[in-house]
């Protein structure tokens, strides 16, 4: 039989959880979604985990459950974060967002689900903490409590900077081919005396729409200019690019391909060939 006491602390979990996809695919940005993503990330994992393994009130101590918590969510979120990588939706903040929540709202049915089998009264009830009663606990177990505070802080630290410093771990993917796309016959036909047909290509996995700009040289002079031009995420350019000797390239000649995303004046990718 399903009992409220069962699924309350839950409750909060899910209101979290709502606020923060409000803040996420809404695009707003301020402290309160990044307090809100610490908890996310860094508490409710392993909390809803912990509380599916162990339903029972004398499975464990409160802090053990506090200390089992944050350790089972550092574990999970970067396993999940892993998975995701291999999948089509691939590794940005929504994937993220979308595939903890379902952790988090699947581990919480299993864990309620657990605490009905029990008899009234042996089941793990959530109770707001009072400070008394927080004191008196951590005074019980002085060296665990001075782990658990450290691992705490250290966690919340850690959590604050990857919430609120993310970092881009995209990449754009610069390439020479052939027309006909056969790499192991790319050197073929590259010899004095005939035209030279190449392919140069970018696709966009970067975590955000990007502008770029392709400059080509041959023999360290400018040939050529593509762009600048923008990619959404996903988004392939391919360009054509055929030089003809004794007009484009004479005898032993470096072809270069510079390719610069949005305003940066260094290059960000090149790739380069000889033509004998």
């Amino acid at each position: 039989m399903l009992r409220w006491e069962t699924g309350k602390d839950f409750v909060l979990i899910v209101g979290v959880t709502l606020l923060l996809a409000i803040f996420i695919f809404a695009g707003l940005s301020n402290i309160m979604r990044t307090v809100l993503g610490i908890i996310f990330i860094a508490i409710i994992p392993g909390y809803a985990l912990q509380a599916a393994l162990f339903p029972g009130r004398r499975d464990l101590k409160d802090v053990e459950r506090i200390a089992l918590g944050f350790a089972l969510s550092v574990a999970a979120v970067p396993l999940l974060i892993l998975i995701l990588n291999y999948t089509p939706w691939g590794i940005s903040e929504k994937s993220v967002f979308v595939i903890v929540a379902a952790f988090i709202f699947s581990a919480a049915l299993v864990a309620i689900y657990r605490r009905t089998l029990l008899p009234e009264g042996e089941y793990f009830k959530f109770a707001t903490p009072r400070f008394s009663s927080l004191g008196s606990l951590l005074k019980a177990d002085k060296i665990f409590s001075i782990a658990l505070i450290g691992t705490t802080i250290f966690s919340i630290v850690c959590f604050y900077f990857f919430a609120a410093k993310p970092k881009n771990n995209g990449f754009s993917e610069f390439y020479l081919t052939t027309p006909d796309y056969k790499i192991e016959n790319f050197s073929q036909g590259l010899i004095r005396g005939s035209d030279i047909v190449f392919v140069v290509g970018l696709r966009n996995f970067e975590l955000e729409d990007c502008d770029y700009t392709i400059k080509i040289y041959v023999g360290g002079s400018a040939y050529a200019t593509i762009g600048p031009f923008n990619l959404k995420i996903g988004e392939k350019r391919e360009e054509t690019i055929r030089l003809s000797p004794g007009i484009d390239f004479t005898g032993n000649e470096k072809v270069e391909c510079l390719l610069f995303k949005n305003n940066d004046t260094e290059p960000y990718r090149t790739v380069q060939l000889w033509i004998d």
